[in-house]
């Protein structure tokens, strides 16, 4: 009987300490882990535009198909040229309102892009070709 206490006991210790120091930071529209900015490689304001937006479906923790298309927890590793043209990509799909997705929408009407939020994307990405 001690030895289930004593274990009980380590096993929930070792959880605990995973728990706290484990780093995560949630996506605002789900609360899927994704990862921070990455290395500074966006404007703060694109970062947090395209976390609240995008980063439910494409992050490490997004659905299959979206994160297969792009995985923005994998921004860094893309070379520049792909950065460039990645960013191109997310400028159409906004302008177009194919992204994000309506079923999402419908669940996070709030967060539906605004004009501005889509110019600032599609300026970044043009910035990006200079």
């Amino acid at each position: 009987m001690k030895k289930i206490i004593g274990l009980s006991i380590l096993s929930a210790g070792i959880f605990i300490v995973f728990f706290l120091t484990t780093n995560v930071t949630n996506a605002i529209g789900g609360g899927k882990a994704v990862t921070p900015n990455p290395a500074g490689t966006m404007p703060d304001s694109v970062f947090t535009f395209l976390k609240t937006t995008c980063m439910d479906c494409h992050s490490d923790n997004g659905s299959g198909i979206a994160k297969g298309q792009l995985n923005l927890s994998k921004w860094d590793g893309l070379t520049v040229e792909k950065q460039k043209n990645e960013a191109q990509d997310i400028c159409k799909v906004l302008t177009k309102g194919t992204m994000p997705k309506k079923g999402w929408l419908k669940k996070n009407p709030d967060l539906t892009p605004k004009k501005s939020d889509i110019e600032m994307v599609c300026n970044w990405s043009e910035s990006l070709k200079k």
